[in-house]
């Protein structure tokens, strides 16, 4: 009895932890963005910014045609001479936006990340994606204002990206 009562009650719990994840994760996201906006002028900036451009000069890309890509990469201290650095350095990148163009088509992503580990990607193309992680675990999945289940790979995607761009970080010190 006591078992079913417990089951019962963690099922009932569970979405409300997941709330208070998501709501931490905005609160998480909207700092940074503030902090990206105070950038702008120079002696509010707490980030550092490091740019990535592919095909600067817009030359003909195979098979594509237009094609160019920017990867932005904010985050707080040097990976490599910081005094409380997590993870060799993974703790420090806050965030990750990537605009791609390709053809007729423009991209955009986000990667949000706390202490070296992905906890919300963004995805701008024909529609809307949110995926909110906890521990590399995907806790809510969004297409445009609807909850709803990844039945995509966007889930592997979007943390198979974040690892990509984390190495591309911290191998560019």
């Amino acid at each position: 009895m006591k078992t079913v009562l417990l089951f019962c009650f963690s099922i009932i719990l569970n979405p409300l932890f997941a709330q208070d994840d998501i709501q931490y994760i905005r609160n998480i996201y909207q700092d940074v963005s503030k902090q990206i906006r105070d950038c702008l002028e120079p002696d509010l900036c707490s980030l550092y910014k490091t740019e990535v451009l592919i095909n600067q000069d817009g030359n003909a890309w195979r098979g594509v045609g237009n094609y160019s890509k920017t990867i932005t990469f904010w985050f707080t201290d040097d990976p490599i001479n910081c005094d409380d650095c997590l993870d060799m350095g993974r703790g420090v990148l806050a965030k990750v936006i990537v605009e791609e163009i390709a053809g007729l088509y423009s991209y955009h992503y986000e990667y949000l990340y706390q202490e070296g580990k992905l906890i919300f990607h963004f995805l701008k193309d024909e529609s809307e994606y949110r995926l909110y992680f906890s521990d590399d675990e995907l806790i809510r999945y969004m297409e445009g204002p609807q909850i709803t289940q990844d039945t995509s790979d966007r889930q592997s995607n979007a943390l198979s990206e974040a690892e990509h761009y984390m190495q591309l970080f911290l191998m560019s010190f």
